[in-house]
């Protein structure tokens, strides 16, 4: 998760969008703290940072990118707005109710230009089930973590839990959950937001599958909308 692989993937995902990409500003949705976005300046790609949180917002703007607090599933943009949008490191796939994945893919059709085009960066279902490491312990930084994994809803989520420990003292501890997608999933989703899924690779942007990716738990699905005027 450090500043090498987020340029790395920053370029990766350029290479994917093409064209598209360079069209104006791009938004970088659920952007954190900025570290995919900084990559995509360093590449001179005019990007835009929008998270829900204050402080990641907060450090974003340190950093000297342009930065929007808001939320994914009520973007804060006008129609038709940007020829290309992403969302990367499994930002997509937060939310407990799919109703509110539906909506977010809804508002990042509603801003993207007739034929622009969507790149998200996703855990691959299959390959999470069988690879999962359960358990792992990392000194980062003084800082012992601590960091259990398993998958609930039948297989449709995956939970960590983080326990961040300093001298013998827990300091930290939090849950993360993020919904792991099929690929049928995603079809009927897309399908109903007017998006049209146009292929899927493995992380940095390589042909290969995501088995095979440098990120190996890894996609990114691209997807081309609104159909209405979609260039195929």
């Amino acid at each position: 998760r450090g500043e090498t692989s987020a340029r790395r993937e920053a370029g990766g995902a350029v290479n994917l969008l093409r064209s598209h990409a360079g069209q104006g500003r791009l938004p970088d949705v659920a952007a954190g703290a900025g570290r995919h976005a900084a990559g995509f300046r360093l590449l001179g790609i005019a990007v835009t940072c929008i998270d829900l949180s204050h402080d990641l917002t907060r450090l974003a703007r340190a950093r000297g990118l342009a930065t929007v607090r808001g939320d994914m599933r009520a973007l804060p943009f006008l129609d038709a707005s940007f020829s290309a949008v992403t969302c990367l490191f499994s930002s997509f796939g937060y939310f407990e109710d799919d109703a509110e994945h539906q909506d977010t893919l809804e508002e990042i059709e509603r801003v993207l230009l007739p034929g622009g085009a969507a790149l998200l960066d996703l855990m691959d279902r299959d390959t999470v089930r069988y690879k999962l490491e359960l358990q792992s312990v990392d000194l980062v930084d003084g800082k012992l973590i601590e960091v259990e994994r398993g998958l609930s809803d039948g297989g449709r989520r995956l939970e960590k839990q983080i326990r961040v420990v300093r001298d013998a003292t827990q300091t930290q501890a939090w849950c993360e959950t993020v919904r792991l997608f099929t690929g049928d999933e995603l079809q009927e989703m897309t399908t109903r937001a007017r998006l049209r899924p146009y292929h899927e690779r493995g992380l940095p942007g390589s042909p290969s599958r995501a088995t095979r990716s440098s990120r190996p738990w890894y996609t990114m699905s691209w997807f081309s909308g609104p159909w209405s005027n979609c260039q195929c």
